[in-house]
């Protein structure tokens, strides 16, 4: 295996070294300061692998028992049900965005530095933009032959499917269509495998189509990227590009924390991916250290979109999500918007830098009081700007919560726990990231990734003509 992937400048080298310092004190102050119950939960929740590693950790009958409890009421209910999570693997770039955030277009606050968010500049522009997509969104579909992959080892497993390491054997990179770049260009790629029959059996026609929507309309540094989709009788194929480095739950279960610098770089990227996603009115609503991929240089992907959903309205009544990272809101059913992923915003914080999530129980129906109750035990590892903003964030008060104001998400990027963070930097990836993965120097290393029991040969069906379904024609 070979060495971590340098940023070829000595500032670079000297910000990684400084946040490994920091990462190092971290570590040390917490084994010397934590109560016996930081550490229990620590070692219950982040350090034992079936406690995070259950891709069907997502709200259950738990939440319901507990809203019949409570005497909830709600105008509606729940339309469509929950999905086994699997990870998916790309990267983009988008050209427009970047210039827009890194401050060349109009949107600088009085200080001069770059802001993220301008209503008046992108809203109605980017609404119409997303609903056009919907109408042409045929036109971006490319269709790939399975007889130009060669398909390896599992990186990834599921309740209705798998994720497989593949070689595309023809010459020249894939590109998906409608874009003016391929992304990277790397023959190799991971393919999301799905069960047709699993996918009917689950009620999730609905949302592996709108996961294939969304991310074919998606160009932002920070959010996977598709290049295409096939299908057999058997299956469902989403080739999207190989990130090399796995989880950013690997890494945190590995050192058990991370220190405040560093949790606040992989925040504040996730920060930009949802404000991006948000100013499309689309939802994430699946944030966990689990779907949030890093790449070879050390940036993160958000993937697994298969949650996220248009909400025009700002309101939706999904019961959906991972139990530790559900909002006060959607366990109560009292219908949500996009406020639900900047309280999610806040759980990624807390458990970066604790080890655990802020609510953790091993009973879903306990952890759901404690989530409605708003009940912190706050580690001595926090420091005070750190707690303001993750307190602001998982407040259940609506009218209070960051992100959710007039100010939308300009409350939490001007928040003093990113006082120092370049913006415009960060947007261009100038920002030397903290961990840069071990790899070695083949392209389709899966080092990083755990390993899964290849207790049978996956099938992988032929390019032959079949009689399709009707509910996956157009997939």
């Amino acid at each position: 295996m070979g060495q971590g992937i340098s940023s070829g400048t000595k500032q670079s080298i000297g910000v990684r070294k400084s946040l490994e310092c920091a990462m190092q004190n971290n570590f040390n102050n917490v084994r010397n300061t934590e109560g016996d119950t930081d550490n229990a939960q620590r070692k219950a929740h982040s350090l034992n692998p079936t406690a995070r590693s259950d891709p069907c950790r997502e709200a259950d009958a738990d939440a319901k028992t507990l809203v019949e409890k409570q005497e909830e009421t709600s105008p509606c209910q729940p339309q469509d049900s929950c999905a086994a999570r699997i990870p998916l693997f790309c990267c983009c770039t988008d050209t427009q965005t970047q210039a827009y955030t890194s401050g060349s277009l109009p949107g600088r606050g009085p200080d001069g530095t770059a802001e993220i968010y301008d209503p008046e500049l992108l809203a109605k522009e980017r609404r119409l933009k997303y609903l056009h997509f919907l109408r042409e969104k045929d036109r971006y579909n490319v269709k790939l032959k399975l007889s130009d992959f060669e398909f390896y080892r599992t990186i990834g497993a599921g309740s209705f499917g798998k994720v497989k390491i593949c070689k595309y054997l023809k010459a020249g990179d894939l590109k998906p269509k409608g874009r003016k770049k391929s992304g990277l260009g790397k023959a190799y790629y991971a393919c999301k495998i799905l069960t047709k029959s699993e996918v009917l059996r689950s009620n999730q026609v609905e949302h592996v189509i709108n996961e294939r929507n969304v991310l074919q309309f998606v160009e932002c540094p920070f959010i996977v990227k598709i290049f295409g989709t096939a299908q057999d009788q058997n299956n469902l194929y989403m080739f999207l590009e190989y990130i090399v480095g796995g989880e950013l739950f690997s890494y945190l279960r590995k050192y058990e924390s991370f220190p405040s610098p560093v949790a606040k770089f992989y925040a504040a990227e996730v920060f930009v991916a949802f404000e991006y996603l948000h100013s499309y009115d689309l939802v994430y609503r699946d944030l966990k250290p689990e779907n949030i991929l890093v790449d070879r240089t050390g940036h993160i992907k958000i993937t697994d979109l298969g949650f996220s959903k248009h909400v025009p309205e700002n309101i939706t009544w999904t019961l959906c999500g991972t139990p530790d990272y559900l909002a006060p809101e959607i366990i109560a059913n009292k219908g949500y918007g996009k406020a639900v992923d900047w309280y999610s915003l806040g759980v990624l914080i807390f458990e970066m830098i604790a080890g655990y999530t802020p609510f953790y129980e091993s009973d879903h129906y306990k952890m759901y009081e404690r989530i409605l109750a708003n009940r912190i035990q706050w580690p001595s590892v926090f420091d005070p700007d750190a707690k303001d903003l993750v307190r602001k964030l998982v407040t259940p008060d609506l009218s209070k919560r960051y992100g959710n104001l007039s100010n939308g998400p300009k409350d939490i990027s001007r928040h003093k726990w990113f006082r120092e963070v370049d913006w415009q930097k960060l947007m261009d990836r100038e920002i030397a990231p903290p961990l840069v993965p071990t790899q070695s120097v083949n392209e389709g290393d899966t080092s990083n990734f755990d390993e899964y029991g290849e207790t049978e040969k996956a099938y992988i069906g032929t390019d032959q003509e079949y009689e399709k379904r009707e509910e996956f024609v157009d997939f």
